[in-house]
């Protein structure tokens, strides 16, 4: 009798750019890299990398989706938030 083969499932551990970021020299090179590509996306993630590699801890303060409002921003949040409402003032 023949033994059916098990395929086992492989799973990975994220990857977290902002683990290697160690130096002002490897985020410096890092963001001239992101800034190069044509998608704007890519910038704005590494800018966010960046943050997070010099800051770390958690993201949970790091938008989670189109509208979601940034919830650990503190002071900096405070000047756009104020910013936007003068805008729409008569």
């Amino acid at each position: 009798m023949k033994k059916a083969k098990v395929r086992r499932k492989v799973t990975y551990a994220p990857f977290e750019v902002a683990d290697y970021l160690e130096s002002e020299e490897a985020i410096a090179e890092f963001l001239s890299l992101a800034a190069r590509d044509e998608n704007p996306g890519v910038l704005l993630k590494a800018l966010g990398d960046v943050a997070h590699a010099r800051h770390g801890g958690s993201r949970e303060g790091v938008r989670s989706g189109p509208g979601k409002p940034l919830q650990d921003a503190g002071a900096a949040n405070y000047g756009a938030r104020n910013s936007r409402s003068q805008l729409s003032a008569p």
